[in-house]
């Protein structure tokens, strides 16, 4: 980031007010609220469920809400999702000073609030939800209140003896304690969370089953413990594999980890190791969240939403997608490339001139950008964006805006794209005249990480319309993956009508191909959908695959063939040395072409080479340059001929 966006970020802060949180740093209490209005919630105290979760539906400005509590048990309070700055603070209705308090959470991605609280007594707890900014005292937010019943004490927990979670659709969260336990004894030190060689260091042991799909979120938030760390393994207790560990992405400074782009292996049964960093002890909630509708995110290109018209959009995304789509050749003014946003397609029904006003919802900087004229959606797009600009803060120097924080294009603009400074800049750029039948790719981009709605409201000028018509995009990725002795076969759609069923069908020659398995398709659908069938008796050698599509009448679709080359050693490749700093080689078993290139992803799941890297196989093996690598864990792929997966490995670059 240069210095410019490095004082953007700043100047956003400061419209905002970051002195809450000092304060609280300081002298461990809440600032004053924006109201004496102590006005309780009508119907008394309320008793939440327990274990469950409990709505309160609104919450004015500077209101308190009473809540009976049990000694003992753990309760979550909050406003996640709310459309103005939220702070909550928490106080025994008995009397004294604030037992807990919360402004900007991370665990909300933005300015509302989150407290994890165990309850110290039995009684009511008085709770404060109230705006930051004191603006207002008729805005309502949600509250939201989780119950969890006393911790599950652990003593001398090991591997064998690991508490099953369940993987459901949301976080159904649940509370543990690691201080009944005591340092386990199986397998080696975990990769993350500091040194691990102190009796002191009480780890407990977890297991879940990853669901048909294999996306999921691990969360923790904390409770007495504050600083938790979190390995994820696979395999058995005798015999496992390190798959991700974490430290410090969660809730304050406890753990996530994020599988909604690396995905786990389908059905596959998982072990979590948590402990206190440095020894801490105490209780945390954990849960592992499923995703049984699970799409192309919309902070990917590919899955982009069709748009015709004036909308107020939530952009309350938590991440960048699953796919790096703009770099140098392709982001324009976007300097700091994909942060948290959204992708759109629109094409006009009628030609003319069409603008836009972007306005978000409080003090957030959104900026975006436009490619086209496209002939159809093109992911990523290939060249520099035909309009893009940025938004700012209002009377602030070198930042013009006459309004909060718009952007957009506007007949009164000049010129078709803006930098982040400089004379005349003020947020906005000219219209864009179009063409019916064209099709253009829009990102919207919030610089500013709050996970904010915002209304996108067009002008359309000289006779131009938007087509309402979903953009036909076909079948895409159709991808085969060999793992484990069998081949995971994947698929999306980006659009259905009256489809029936998708039929996987298999080939040891590319030519002669009969069907081996079946999937219900959607039937009707306006966004991107994955799909995935595994083969478990794929020969070994090279296999091909195919999917045909079936129509509601009996049409069928042939897909293109993708093959997948399965070899000894279940296509797990070794990858030395290991962590690496400058080169990593990467030993590649016998069988396939001499001709294959690489691809490479972090840990998130995001390709980190433009296109695949191409090369000759040298004594079985492939070097790898990774000087430019950032620091953290990257998954390599490597494909011979015709596009065939040899195998996969793990590496951590220095």
């Amino acid at each position: 980031m240069n210095a410019m966006q490095h004082l953007r970020t700043i100047l956003s802060a400061l419209v905002k007010g970051v002195t809450t949180a000092a304060f609280v740093l300081l002298f461990g209490t809440a600032m004053a609220q924006c109201t004496n209005n102590n006005t309780l919630l009508a119907g008394g105290a309320i008793t939440p469920s327990c274990p469950g979760t409990t709505t309160v539906p609104c919450i004015t400005g500077g209101q308190y809400a009473l809540v009976n509590v049990t000694n003992g048990r753990v309760y979550t309070f909050s406003t996640c999702g709310a459309i103005f700055d939220t702070q909550i603070t928490l106080f025994n209705n008995s009397g004294g000073g604030s037992l807990a308090y919360n402004d900007d959470s991370p665990y909300c991605g933005g300015v509302q609030s989150y407290v994890s609280w165990t309850a110290t007594y039995t009684g009511q707890l008085r709770v404060l939800v109230d705006e930051y900014s004191c603006s207002s005292n008729t805005i309502c937010a949600t509250l939201t209140i989780t119950c969890a019943t006393a911790p599950v004490a652990m003593t001398n927990n090991e591997c064998a003896g690991a508490i099953n979670l369940l993987v459901l659709d949301g976080c159904f969260m649940q509370t543990y304690t690691n201080g009944t336990a005591t340092r386990s004894t199986t397998g080696s030190n975990p990769t993350c969370g500091g040194p691990f060689n102190n009796a002191n260091f009480k780890d407990v042991w977890f297991k879940f089953t990853a669901p048909a799909n294999g996306v999921v979120i691990i969360e923790s938030v904390p409770g007495t413990l504050q600083d938790g760390v979190m390995q994820l393994i696979q395999g058995t207790c005798s015999s496992f594999s390190n798959i991700e560990c974490d430290d410090d992405d969660g809730v304050g400074r406890m753990s996530l980890i994020d599988r909604r782009c690396l995905t786990l292996t389908p059905n596959v049964q998982y072990m979590l190791r948590v402990w206190g960093y440095a020894g801490a002890v105490g209780t945390f909630g954990l849960c592992v969240r499923g995703f049984s509708g699970w799409t192309i995110p919309q902070e990917d290109c590919a899955g982009g939403m069709t748009i015709c018209g004036d909308a107020q959009l939530n952009n309350a995304s938590n991440y960048t997608g699953c796919v790096a789509d703009l770099g140098s050749g392709n982001r324009g003014c976007l300097n700091g490339n994909e942060r948290q946003g959204t992708w759109y397609y629109f094409s006009p029904s009628a030609s003319g001139d069409i603008g836009l006003t972007i306005t978000p919802s409080g003090n957030v900087d959104y900026d975006f950008a436009i490619w086209g004229p496209l002939t159809a959606v093109a992911c990523p797009p290939a060249s520099a964006p035909t309009r893009c600009s940025w938004a700012y803060p209002p009377a602030v120097a070198g930042y013009p805006a006459s309004s909060s924080f718009l952007t957009g294009m506007r007949s009164s603009a000049p010129e078709p794209s803006e930098p982040d400074s400089g004379p005349g800049v003020d947020g906005f750029v000219s219209p864009m005249p179009v063409i019916t039948g064209e099709i253009y790719v829009m990102f919207i981009d919030n610089f500013d990480i709050t996970g904010q709605a915002f209304t996108l409201n067009w002008s359309l000028m000289n006779g131009a319309s938007l087509d309402c018509a979903l953009l036909p995009v076909e079948m895409v990725d159709l991808r085969a993956i060999p793992w484990d002795g069998e081949v995971a076969v994947q698929w999306s759609t980006m659009s259905e009508r009256q489809s029936e069923s998708f039929i996987v069908e298999h080939s040891l020659d590319g030519n002669s191909f009969r069907p081996v398995g079946t999937l219900p398709a959607a039937g009707f659908s306006q966004t991107r959908i994955e799909y995935e069938w595994t083969d478990r008796n794929a020969s070994p050698g090279l296999n091909y695959y195919r999917i045909q599509q079936v129509d509601e009448d009996g049409t069928t679709t042939p897909s293109n063939i993708v093959p997948a080359m399965l070899l000894p050693g279940s296509g797990k490749l070794v990858a030395t040395p290991n962590p690496a700093k400058n080169e990593v080689r990467i030993e590649i078993p016998e069988g396939g072409s001499t001709a294959a290139h690489v691809e490479i992803f972090d840990a998130t799941g995001r390709s980190v080479l433009p296109s695949a890297l191409s090369f000759q196989r040298t004594e079985l093996a492939v070097e790898i340059p990774i000087t430019s690598f950032a620091p953290g864990s990257y998954h390599a792929r490597i494909l011979g001929k015709n596009g065939a997966v040899l195998g996969t490995a793990r590496f951590f670059k220095e």
